[in-house]
């Protein structure tokens, strides 16, 4: 809902709270069931702003999926999905977002390799 307002209407900042969001459940879906693909509503912003590349808005739209990417990396580093986070950093839009793409990448392997590291020191 959030994307379509904002991709069809001018939005305007307010530092005022309207809703809250509490992470704190033990039992959250999101951390469960983490994607390892892009979601349907990334793919479709992506389809619309290679419609018109010239248009004003399509490279915040590309941005936008990119971030989405990134974040999805990240939760599954987070799970230990290491392969399938850098396979979604490996598409070209996490270029747009340079920071997040380093740093997830580089997360990724030190993540792996303490995990790795830290199964060999415990095999004994």
């Amino acid at each position: 809902l959030f994307c379509r307002v904002a991709l069809n209407s001018p939005i305007a900042y307010s530092p005022n709270i309207h809703s809250l969001y509490h992470k704190d459940a033990q039992n959250q879906a999101s951390k469960t069931n983490i994607p390892s693909t892009e979601c349907g509503f990334s793919i479709r912003i992506t389809k619309e702003a290679r419609k018109d590349i010239k248009r004003s808005s399509a490279r915040d739209m590309l941005k936008y999926s990119a971030a989405h990417l990134c974040h999805l990396a990240k939760l599954n580093i987070g799970n230990g999905n290491f392969s399938k986070a850098r396979t979604l950093l490996s598409d070209p839009r996490c270029k747009l977002k340079p920071k997040h793409l380093v740093g997830l990448y580089g997360l990724s392997w030190i993540q792996q390799t303490t995990q790795w590291l830290s199964n060999i020191i415990h095999y004994k």
